[in-house]
């Protein structure tokens, strides 16, 4: 692996790290208890999917059907279909956003998010090897289908309160 990126990948985790920190303290996030419970059930099936994935990943491993590398990208693919399912969990049970959350700054930054993830995958194809790209492209796949269905919860939310008669 390249010096650079090296140092790149730990300068933007240390960036990253430090913004959750001072969010945290802040106490930026505020959920309501309906949230809470929705938002922890998810995380019960994000985990039973990572365990799930980790379970199979070993046995194929262990009786010789998968090579380390397939086992990698396996394991990998669950990590981000979990955060994926997680988030698809809490957009239909509105625990998504906070209650002092904005839209349109989330809506933000899961464009660059998105955006930052597919050129990283196009860029490091042929420079640092194929699971980088694989775990870039997958990641903006988990965005976008975050933004899609996070973008239908909103049209039937309208949809709804439209066809409910006034008193």
């Amino acid at each position: 692996m390249d010096v650079a990126f090296t140092l790149g990948l730990g300068a933007g985790l240390l960036i990253a790290a430090a913004v959750l920190a001072i969010m945290s303290a802040k106490n930026a996030w505020k959920y309501d208890e309906r949230q809470r419970i929705a938002r922890g059930e998810a995380s019960a099936w994000a985990l039973k999917l990572i365990v799930a994935a980790n379970i199979a990943g070993i046995l194929a491993q262990l009786l010789d059907l998968i090579s380390t590398m397939t086992l990698l990208y396996l394991l990998t693919g669950a990590m981000i279909a979990a955060a994926a399912l997680f988030a698809g969990i809490c957009i239909y049970r509105d625990a998504w956003l906070a209650i002092n959350e904005r839209p349109r700054d989330v809506a933000f930054a899961l464009a660059v998010a998105f955006l930052s993830n597919l050129a990283l995958g196009f860029l490091e194809i042929g420079c640092i090897g194929a699971l980088v790209s694989f775990f870039n492209f997958s990641v903006a796949a988990m965005l976008l289908s975050i933004a899609v269905n996070w973008y239908i919860k909103r049209r039937l939310d309208r949809r709804a309160d439209d066809e409910e008669p006034s008193a």
